[in-house]
């Protein structure tokens, strides 16, 4: 009987872990995305800026001068798996606006 009870227990306990877990933050759905002409694969992201040379000359950002988001999501020092720069594209009231 406390065996089944034992059971019963932590599955009921895995099922609720399970129910919070963090879905992923994709690049796609972030503001800062700037999509590919071809393939959101080689999108970039607008907060990171690939400081080359033209851009310490002149301080204009060029839109072939932003990192890509796999690399921005590959380096803990930008954004980083977890996405800690991101931040949605929509939100609830903009969706409401869009609706009517």
């Amino acid at each position: 009987m406390l065996y089944s009870f034992t059971i019963l227990s932590l599955s009921m306990m895995c099922l609720f872990v399970n129910s919070l877990a963090i879905k992923p933050k994709f690049c796609v759905n972030c503001k800062h995305f700037i999509p590919h002409e071809h393939n959101n694969e080689y999108g970039k992201c607008s907060l990171f800026i690939y400081e080359n040379s033209k851009y310490l000359v002149d301080g204009i950002a060029r839109e072939n001068e932003y990192y890509t988001c796999s690399t921005a999501r590959s380096s803990v020092n930008l954004c980083g798996k977890e996405g800690a720069k991101y931040r949605k594209k929509y939100t609830k009231k903009f969706v409401k606006l869009v609706e009517n």
